[in-house]
């Protein structure tokens, strides 16, 4: 290396072989022309070996990839790149815990990329001490934040502050975790930019996310998704707004009845931007072998479809079809046009004119043809959400 021309350098490493160890010994010792560096898969012993050498500031480093898969996640010292990194750009981090990244991320003003994936509980940093590094980050561009483990509550929710910080170039902003966390984080923060969001929650019983929605309501990207599906499969449920995707919101349970009644929670969380959906399609499976239609308590459904009330357009899969039918056949009278009041096209998948789920829905369709609130019930051929954006409603 001392004979080639004084090119920046990148360095990669995964442990395939001990041999390449040396030559990033080597290469790390270049502290002045190092512009990347890029190390997955590292053990605890193999990234204290590489973090001994990285004490010192790499005045020329833009981005920093450092990843392990250790069951215990590796340490990074504070003393870590000399604590400052001010040409840092791009910053990822998984299954490593950095105690001293908020002083270190207060340094890197030109930050565009902050990933911090599958972060340990010994690399936990509070919301507040998270929101006051992010408010020094005028260009941050991609923020991801997600945790190992539940263990990831806040010790204690603060009061909201008076005033936000604003991350004026944030466009995406992805999260693993407990909801608290996420709250606590967004109460501090704006992203008036942001047009996609990823949020993926630990399993809770109940979900309170009054700051998600502020924070959603804040962001133009947001502004008249009138297109929403929901996903209901085993050990998960998941909402999406937008197509393209603008939001993704979902958390792991078990059981029908525990799925819907979560789903539930999250979508009347969000009750005032999904009032704006024109089209809902429902997808998933129904836990034949667990829980039937008989069982399956019809209100669960209705307390699922209150926020939508300007849904014109409902399509439900072949194995949700006769769940959903089964809810809906008990509205009669003025209940009938109270649950989806805009609704003109109900598509049940698999539902045949004169089949039995059919039958079931009849009373409902009466019931709204007489109260001047007609529903079209048809057949859904087609694989629901991936339909071009053209469909009718």
């Amino acid at each position: 290396m001392d004979i080639w021309p004084l090119w920046p350098i990148t360095i990669h490493y995964s442990p395939k072989d001990e041999e390449g160890q040396e030559n990033i010994v080597a290469a790390l010792e270049r502290r002045d022309r190092i512009s990347w560096i890029v190390f997955n898969k590292l053990t605890s012993s193999v990234l204290e070996r590489f973090s001994i050498m990285m004490q010192e500031p790499l005045p020329a480093l833009k981005g920093l990839h450092l990843q392990s898969y250790d069951d215990k996640g590796p340490v990074i010292p504070s003393t870590f790149l000399g604590g400052s990194a001010p040409h840092l750009q791009y910053f990822f981090l998984e299954g490593i815990a950095f105690p001293a990244l908020p002083q270190l991320v207060i340094s890197t003003y030109r930050l565009t990329r902050l990933w911090l994936q599958r972060i340990p509980d010994a690399g936990y940093i509070s919301p507040e001490a998270m929101a006051t590094c992010l408010a020094v980050l005028p260009n941050l561009e991609e923020l991801f934040i997600g945790f190992q483990s539940p263990r990831s509550l806040p010790l204690q929710i603060s009061p909201p502050p008076s005033t936000r910080a604003t991350l004026p170039a944030l466009t995406y902003f992805a999260f693993r975790g407990a909801s608290e966390y996420l709250e606590d984080l967004i109460a501090r923060i704006n992203a008036p930019n942001l047009d996609n969001l990823n949020i993926w929650f630990f399993t809770d019983l109940i979900f309170v996310i009054p700051q998600l929605y502020n924070f959603i309501g804040s962001a133009e990207g947001f502004k008249l998704l009138q297109r929403a599906y929901l996903e209901l499969y085993p050990w998960s449920v998941r909402i999406t707004l937008g197509s393209p995707t603008r939001l993704d919101l979902g958390t792991k349970c078990d059981g029908l009845q525990r799925r819907v009644s979560s789903l539930a929670q999250l979508c009347n969380g969000l009750s005032p931007l999904l009032s704006q959906v024109v089209r809902l399609e429902i997808n998933g499976d129904s836990d034949p072998q667990v829980e039937s239609q008989d069982t399956m308590e019809g209100t669960r459904w209705l307390e699922l479809f209150q926020p939508f009330t300007a849904v014109q357009g409902l399509y439900v899969s072949k194995k949700l079809g006769p769940l959903v039918a089964h809810a809906l056949q008990g509205l009669t009278g003025e209940r009938a046009k109270e649950v989806l009041p805009a609704l003109r096209r109900l598509s049940l998948g698999g539902v045949k004119p004169s089949g039995s789920a059919q039958e079931v829905i009849e009373p409902f369709v009466s019931a709204r043809q007489l109260s001047d609130y007609p529903v079209t019930v048809e057949r859904w051929e087609r694989n629901l959400y991936w339909d071009s954006e053209d469909d009718d409603l």
